[in-house]
């Protein structure tokens, strides 16, 4: 059939070519909805997947990234496929699970089309990728290259930051997926989390009981067997072992999966990493353009600086030519606030190191004093909360309200900088500590002040008190240590750093509950005074001293 369609994507036009709807065969019997885009009735030639969760009952819906009209003209068939229990597929949703048969279902599908003409490309971003890595070690020969943006594929960073849940990024998400075609009715809102014990969770979002998300919130641990399951994605974790085909990779500095991603690709075998590149933004999650108009980043969007970039990577692909933006083998990323992108083989660490000691009258400070300390009262009842979710969570860079907004969060600022600093890599803060209660947990944000006082965060980390420090008694001292994921950024004269240090970022992480044993089998929550010592406590930044573009 030949029909019109729109989209609000910023790549669609409208379309007239041949258009084609299937139901496909998925193992267990179920049959997926699947949308096929030809230049026209006589088409043979290469085919780009893109499955999709993010669709509806109308047969139009789902957005399409990569162009899909773009991708049509090039000389390519795109298909387009609704997952497993979404819009008008067969069968039920529980993310992650079913995504390697069907994908691979879908792939041998095709081989028996006759517009088919042997070569696959796969397409996707954020989960729409996840369906194409849960298969990405078992495609077949044919199967010649992939652009897999903002998405990592070890399960347990999507769900789990150093233990603690990310109800912000994966909490919020998995609910809403779960089963969307028959549960219209759910509980989604931050508050959901807020119930104990957390192993009814599904009861207080469903009304019923959902071993498949309960599952999740038990094994926090990297080390549990569980994550070597199927459940637990070993099929994802294992999607880069071996891998044959060009890949490119995106992210952005702010996406809620910036530092898997940078893992991913340091991860890849010389020879694999050879065959493909990775782009970083100055973004978030929608890794292309600006969520926040009011960082605008210069020549900062992809699609500005590499304009279609899918159909260029998979033409030059084709044609066994070099990518018009990125180099093979090389990592492109935006330095922020100095509007250019730079080209290595890794998002390198700044050779030099600069430290800045938390002093007691809140600021920070390039040398040590001595020890002053600053207590806060922590209530998980009542956790402090925090404006965007850097790149560990959904919201990317907000923002910031003032410093020392509550008794609970502890706000340090430097100096205005007398000379540029280039930050260029990850980050550590190095906390001494004391708590009286067994366990608790500290929690870190780093933002740049900018010479109109505004607040812009960078960087975030949250660690438990025990993990790092096992035998910990109450009423001791001890240490703790915060990591941040790497970043490229300029800060100019006048400008300034702000490093916030509480117990608690709500609503992105669970809050702790000051007891030891699983957190989700606790039915209450213990107030902690918590206290950092300042004068000894350091953030230490990784600094490029050469000079401005």
């Amino acid at each position: 059939m030949k029909y019109p369609m729109e989209s609000t994507y910023g790549g669609w036009h409208r379309f007239t070519g041949e258009v084609r709807e299937e139901m496909v065969p998925a193992p267990g019997g179920v049959k997926l909805f699947t949308r096929v885009f030809l230049p026209d009735a006589k088409f043979r030639g290469p085919a780009v997947i893109y499955r999709s969760p993010y669709v509806t009952k109308d047969p139009l819906s789902g957005p399409v990234s990569g162009e899909p009209a773009d991708l049509v003209a090039a000389g390519f068939a795109v298909v387009h496929q609704h997952c497993r229990g979404c819009g008008l597929s067969e069968g039920e949703c529980f993310p992650y699970l079913y995504e390697r048969g069907d994908s691979l279902a879908l792939h041998e599908w095709i081989r028996l089309q006759s517009f088919y003409a042997g070569e696959l490309y796969l397409l996707g971003s954020s989960y729409t990728s996840s369906v194409h890595l849960a298969c990405l070690n078992a495609v077949g020969p044919d199967v010649k290259g992939a652009f897999l943006a903002v998405q990592d594929c070890d399960r347990r960073r999507i769900i789990y930051r150093n233990g603690f849940y990310k109800c912000g990024l994966h909490g919020r998400w998995v609910l809403g997926m779960y089963r969307k075609n028959q549960l219209e009715k759910k509980n989604t809102g931050p508050d959901v989390f807020r119930t104990m014990p957390l192993t009814n969770l599904d009861r207080a979002s469903f009304g019923e009981e959902a071993p498949f998300i309960i599952e999740e919130l038990r094994h926090p641990d990297p080390a549990d067997p569980f994550w070597q399951t199927e459940a637990g994605g070993a099929d994802y974790a294992s999607a880069l072992e071996g891998l044959k085909i060009p890949v490119l990779f995106v992210t952005a500095f702010y996406d809620i999966y910036t530092e898997g991603v940078l893992a991913m690709w340091n991860s890849l075998a010389p020879a694999a990493r050879k065959r493909c590149a990775l782009v970083v933004t100055p973004f978030a999650h929608g890794y292309y353009g600006p969520e926040n108009p009011e960082i605008p980043f210069p020549n900062g969007k992809l699609e500005t600086a590499w304009p279609h970039c899918a159909v260029d990577w998979f033409g030059a692909l084709r044609d066994n030519r070099a990518p018009r933006f990125v180099t093979l083998g090389q990592t492109t990323w935006y330095a922020q606030y100095e509007s250019v992108w730079r080209t290595a083989p890794f998002l390198t660490e700044g050779k030099s190191e600069v430290t800045f000691y938390l002093q007691g009258d809140r600021t920070l400070v390039p040398s040590p004093a001595p020890e002053e300390e600053l207590s806060y009262l922590y209530n998980p009842y009542d956790p402090a909360e925090f404006k965007g979710g850097c790149c560990n969570n959904f919201g990317g860079q907000q923002r910031q309200d003032p410093p020392n907004s509550r008794n609970d969060i502890l706000s340090f600022v430097s100096a205005p900088l007398e000379k540029p600093l280039r930050l260029q890599g990850s980050g550590e803060v190095r906390l001494k500590v004391r708590s009286d209660c067994p366990d608790t947990c500290f929690y870190a944000r780093l933002s740049l002040v900018n010479k109109s006082g505004e607040t812009w965060c960078l960087r975030d980390d949250i660690v438990s008190l025990r993990a790092q420090n096992p035998r910990y008694v109450p009423g001791k001292t001890a240490e703790v240590r915060l990591h941040f994921a790497p970043n490229a950024v300029y800060l100019a004269p006048g400008e300034r750093l702000r490093l916030d240090v509480s117990s608690s970022c709500w609503p992105h992480f669970i809050p702790h509950r000051n007891k030891l044993g699983p957190y989700w089998e606790q039915e209450s929550a213990a107030i902690a005074r918590n206290t950092v010592f300042a004068g000894v406590s350091t953030l230490t930044l990784r600094e490029d001293k050469k000079t401005r573009s």
